[in-house]
């Protein structure tokens, strides 16, 4: 549809200056049928040319400076690229229709030549203006958007994060668990329950937090993942390699999100142990990577913990989040943001 609608203007806007053109200049009359359409069909290549020369311009700046403040930019870029490519074009275009139609013969002088550039500077700032407004228009409403759907998706995130807190089968495994370590092993229970009040105070401390520092959510993973490797054993092993660092930060439960999606959809046991791997790279990116081991019956999942990560990482203007999946492994690449602006 967009495709369509992109050529449905640029047919309308190419075939209205060709119409223009040929209404305001009507060929000598001692020209022949035949001239006077070759005449005009040069004149509508010209501006077919000029036309989708502009807009190849205009959508190379769009691209260069996509953002709505970048506007100036922009108008700069575009504006002395257009003026050029206009005035390549218009010239011979002018000389054409008044000198070759109207008189029959080339003439070429300086006012000539300044007429002819000042008509394809008011050609370019007439596109140009026009497309900008549309332009900006369209960019503010697409951010009044995307904003509008990040803060649905913040809310979505701090509701699931709430029912994490009094989750029936969260709650289940994990007394189930300390009922079993009250009775076999009460020291390890007690560490246990140090680890899942850690869990639930960070959950209470940070769910208004858009962004926490890479100290603090590994702080907390860690305590999420002793929860787990208590409960699975030697059947959940876990390889942590990141240099904790107050200097990067990170959308507030990724990791969490990310541990909890692997173990909701893949086996976990002694057979088939479950490995997951955190480590940092030298080009400041995080890596959470799991075996593939997907449950012979699939559970039902609305995908929404990645698309809640996508989604804050756009809204922030940070790099992309890269998800792969193999037959063997999945890993999400997750960037570390160096501001927490």
């Amino acid at each position: 549809m967009k495709i369509q609608s992109e050529y449905k203007i640029h047919t309308i806007g190419i075939a209205l200056l060709i119409l223009i053109n040929i209404t305001n200049n009507i060929p000598s009359s001692r020209m022949s049928f035949f001239s006077v359409i070759l005449i005009y069909f040069i004149l509508a290549m010209i501006i077919t040319i000029q036309w989708l020369g502009i807009v190849r311009i205009l959508k190379f700046a769009w691209k260069k400076f996509p953002e709505p403040h970048q506007v100036t930019n922009r108008l700069l870029y575009s504006g002395f690229q257009a003026l050029c490519w206009a005035g390549l074009w218009m010239i011979p275009a002018d000389y054409l229709i008044t000198d070759f139609i109207h008189h029959l013969t080339w003439k070429i002088s300086f006012l000539g030549s300044v007429r002819y550039f000042t008509n394809a500077s008011i050609f370019c700032v007439t596109v140009l203006g026009i497309s900008e407004a549309i332009y900006y228009y369209a960019k503010l409403r697409q951010n009044d958007l995307e904003k509008e759907e990040y803060k649905r998706i913040k809310l979505m995130s701090q509701y699931d994060s709430l029912k994490q807190q009094v989750n029936p089968h969260f709650l289940f495994n994990s007394l189930n668990t300390l009922s079993s370590l009250v009775r076999t092993d009460p020291v390890k229970a007690e560490k246990f329950i140090e680890e899942m009040s850690q869990v639930y105070r960070y959950i209470l401390q940070n769910n208004n937090d858009q962004l926490t520092t890479l100290t603090k959510e590994i702080e907390f993973t860690e305590s999420y993942l002793n929860l787990l490797k208590t409960r699975f054993g030697a059947g959940f092993i876990v390889k942590l390699n990141v240099l904790h660092s107050d200097k990067f930060y990170i959308p507030a439960f990724t990791l969490q999100l990310l541990v909890e999606n692997a173990v909701k959809h893949n086996v976990v046991s002694l057979e088939q142990p479950l490995i997951l791997e955190i480590f940092t790279q030298a080009n400041d990116r995080l890596i959470v990577k799991n075996n593939l081991q997907k449950k012979a019956m699939p559970i039902p999942s609305a995908k929404i913990g990645l698309s809640n990560i996508i989604t804050k990482y756009k809204y922030l203007n940070a790099p992309e989040v890269i998800i792969e999946e193999s037959e063997t492994d999945f890993i999400v690449d997750l960037p570390l943001l160096k501001s927490k602006s």
